[in-house]
């Protein structure tokens, strides 16, 4: 008896020989390994690309801070039109740089050009404020007298501009300021109101001191009276 003639399957119920099973067997190996080699392409692809994304996201993370530590040193020069805080009654041109480093070749352009009722009455263009600036230093304040409040707003000079735009240009530590424009709308506060500073209570404070100050004279006087009377 043939054991291993036994032990192998009739030709019908084994339709194919062992030699193509391994074939077969070869042929799914083989596609498994394309497909984990695809599986692996893309996923180093994904890796690479997200490598990028970070590498990305990292330079403008140190461009956004670079930008910020530059602008934090740059001057800052604005222009304001606003009342004066001494008279109340005439409204001045203020500039100022309120950043921590000087401004060199500062301009400063109004569209329209300013105008005053003033230039009438004192024959010179008003205000003489420059167009130009060498030089703002940083906490620097200027102001210039414009107008008269009531002047401006008044119906009967409709010749008198109300709003301005403003455009600032200049140089700072780390190159060009950043252009800065914006609108001046005079009408804003045309109906603000017009106090001096202090209080009555300040005002009856001051007196109180100045009355005690009087009342020290003749005392001194006195003293200084018997110093000379001693020193005869």
């Amino acid at each position: 008896m043939n054991i291993l003639a036994d032990a192998m399957p009739e030709r019908g119920w084994w339709p194919l020989e062992t030699s193509a099973w391994i074939a077969v067997a070869s042929a799914i190996v083989a596609m498994l390994a394309v497909a984990i080699s695809v599986w692996q392409a893309k996923s180093a692809k994904a890796q690479a690309q997200a490598a990028r994304e970070q590498v990305s996201i990292a330079k403008e993370q140190t461009e956004l801070q670079r930008k910020i530590h530059t602008d934090s040193l740059q001057p800052y020069v604005y222009a304001d039109i606003l009342l004066d805080p001494v008279s109340k009654t005439l409204v001045d041109v203020h500039l100022e740089n309120t950043g921590p480093t000087v401004a060199t070749d500062v301009q400063v352009e109004f569209d329209p050009a300013l105008k005053s009722t003033l230039e009438v009455e004192r024959g010179v263009a008003m205000p003489d404020m420059p167009a130009r600036f060498s030089s703002i230093p940083p906490g620097r304040r200027m102001s210039w007298t414009l107008d008269r409040a009531t002047a401006i707003f008044d119906p009967a000079n409709s010749d008198i501009p109300r709003s301005y735009t403003v455009r600032i240009t200049g140089v700072g530590p780390f190159g060009p300021m950043e252009p800065l424009v914006y609108v001046l709308n005079l009408n804003d506060f045309a109906t603000t109101a017009a106090r001096n500073s202090g209080t009555l209570t300040e005002v009856s404070r001051n007196l109180k001191d100045v009355s005690n100050a009087l009342k020290l004279i003749p005392k001194e006087l006195s003293k200084l009276k018997r110093q000379r009377d001693e020193q005869a």
